[in-house]
């Protein structure tokens, strides 16, 4: 378990939007599926359109390979417009929202 101070010193939401109150959501956000995906194994992330669930999810995703470098985690995307939508988001978010080098 892991709390928002902790993430925080490893993930910089707030880096590309601007928009402090929407960062401090998307790391909150980011923990609390962290946390519930480590005590249950399973999770759901919904939101309104716009408030950055893919972010929410990458954010997720960097603090397990933080905190286990051997994590793999398989993204199951329908189309090739939302692979490529993903996997430009992963680089976009690893270069400037991860504030660690693993």
């Amino acid at each position: 378990m892991i709390n928002v101070d902790i993430a925080r010193r490893l993930l910089d939401f707030d880096a590309r939007i601007g928009l402090p109150q929407l960062a401090k959501s998307q790391l909150e956000g980011a923990v609390a599926l962290h946390n519930i995906l480590t005590q249950k194994k399973v999770a759901y992330l919904a939101d309104e359109v716009g408030y950055g669930k893919t972010y929410v999810a990458l954010g997720t995703l960097a603090l397990f390979r933080h905190f286990n470098p051997n994590f793999r985690v398989l993204v199951i995307a329908p189309r090739e417009n939302i692979q490529n939508k993903w996997m430009k988001e992963w680089r976009n978010f690893v270069t400037n929202n991860v504030r660690f080098s693993d």
